[in-house]
């Protein structure tokens, strides 16, 4: 099952949000090409999935609830515009989160957006090419709690801009396994 520009309601996906493969979307404005804002899953995979946006997020997600997993990985890709992020997950709860084998780019604004989330197994973005613009920085996980593995290798984030910031951790809580 999938929710595409479902507008800012919260849904309930029983099992799965499953956007693999071939699938791809594209489209305009703060909502993202695909948006869950509120919703609530088991599970939400992206592998391998193409989300575009050039006028705001490629998949926009905040205050998500995905109880086991949201691997955003494997060759994903999101591309979006402006200061929401290319990819938004503002409030979220995720058991655990991975953008492995995934590109993710925003040309003026932060690549990722996840403040004030939390991730209680496992943040695993090392092998992930994260490349945003501006001050405000390429990843942004300010008051985000994670438990068990974080992994992120800075050398795979890029800022656009060369002297602006390139993650922003401030009140982040972490407590590895």
């Amino acid at each position: 099952e999938s929710a595409r520009n479902a507008g800012p309601e919260s849904s309930r996906v029983d099992q799965e949000v499953l956007l693999r493969g071939s699938f791809e979307a594209s489209g305009s404005g703060e909502l993202g090409a695909v948006c869950l804002l509120g919703a609530r899953t088991a599970r939400l995979e992206c592998d391998g999935a193409a989300l575009r946006n050039e006028s705001g997020p490629a998949l926009r997600a905040d205050s998500i609830q995905v109880d086991q997993r949201a691997f955003l990985w494997r060759g994903f890709a999101a591309s979006g515009s402006g200061s929401l992020g290319a990819v938004r997950l503002n409030g979220s709860r995720i058991g655990i989160l991975s953008f492995r084998g995934s590109t993710v780019v925003n040309a003026d604004g932060p690549a990722l957006v996840a403040e004030s989330a939390q991730v209680d197994r496992g943040f695993l973005a090392d092998e992930a090419s994260l490349h945003g613009a501006g001050g405000s920085g390429v990843l942004r996980l300010t008051g985000t709690r994670i438990g068990g593995q974080f992994r992120l290798d800075v050398a795979r984030l890029r800022n656009l801009e060369h002297d602006a910031h390139v993650v922003a951790l401030d009140g982040v809580t972490y407590a590895g396994t």
